[in-house]
């Protein structure tokens, strides 16, 4: 019985990590576009820190706040999420190897 939820939620857990790929490549690559064509360009740092984006990168482009308030929450939430459902593929998986 064990063996048949492990193996369902690795299922779900690979299946989450298609799901956020196409996520990625529809919303995020989609915004990321729009700010390669105006040449909208900011760091790493930009993406993790809110308060720094706000702070620098908003006020230079006013008029792509949307577009970059959307790539930058879409990256973070790709990762966080991504991150999450990789700790819970690798969990199931190692329950898996090491019960049978």
């Amino acid at each position: 019985m064990l063996d048949n939820i492990l193996i369902a939620g690795t299922i779900i857990c690979f299946a989450g990590i298609l799901v956020i790929t196409f996520y990625v490549r529809w919303k995020v690559f989609g915004a990321y576009q729009v700010l390669v064509r105006n040449r909208v360009e900011f760091e790493s740092a930009h993406i993790f820190d809110q308060a720094l984006l706000k702070e620098e990168i908003l006020p230079k482009y006013p008029n792509l706040q949307k577009e970059i308030l959307t790539f930058t929450k879409g990256i973070r939430f790709s990762i966080r999420a991504g991150t999450a459902l990789v700790v819970c593929l690798t969990l199931c998986g190692g329950v898996l190897m090491y019960n049978r």
